[in-house]
């Protein structure tokens, strides 16, 4: 079975019925719920046990830069080479992980926990409640979009003046 060919004519029709798109979900959510808890173990570790390395890593312009070319060039090189082998793009989705790992450490090591965990797991439910939405529901949720961008500018509003008034 060839999944990478584009020697088809036609379209291929890959999930006929329900089950097969649901399974198709099933793994993606697995995969990003993975390489999530991979970034915050990466994070967490590089707070606590790194802290000296971290903070030396991006104490300097050129070696910040560094890292940020290399997180694009690992973007680059997965984004031609996830279609062709899907092991080693697994490999690739953990490997950035744990770069997003280092990289989210320096905003722990200037940033209180409480409020790392506040937008965690408030990005978190609502990822969740929009993903149980969305694969409930057979409505378009596009006009959804003003009310959520609302209700954000409102949630971001609140945080802000919070924060400046602490």
């Amino acid at each position: 079975m060839d999944n990478f060919g584009f020697e088809q004519q036609g379209p291929r029709l890959v999930n006929p019925d329900a089950t097969g798109l649901n399974d198709f979900f099933k793994k993606v959510y697995t995969y990003m719920a993975l390489a999530l808890l991979v970034t915050a173990a990466t994070a967490y570790l590089g707070v606590t046990l790194f802290a000296a390395q971290i903070a030396a890593i991006f104490s300097s312009t050129m070696s910040s830069l560094v890292m940020f070319a290399v997180m694009m060039g690992f973007v680059w090189l997965f984004s031609s080479r996830v279609y062709t082998n899907p092991g080693q793009a697994f490999g690739m989705l953990m490997g950035f992980s744990v770069l997003n790992g280092v990289t989210f450490a320096v905003i722990g090591l200037t940033t209180s926990l409480g409020m790392i965990a506040s937008a965690f797991f408030t990005t978190a439910l609502l990822f969740a409640g929009m993903a149980l939405y969305g694969f409930t529901t057979k409505k378009s949720m596009s006009s959804l979009s003003s009310i959520l961008v609302w209700i954000g500018n409102r949630f971001d509003y609140w945080r802000y003046h919070q924060f400046i008034f602490l």
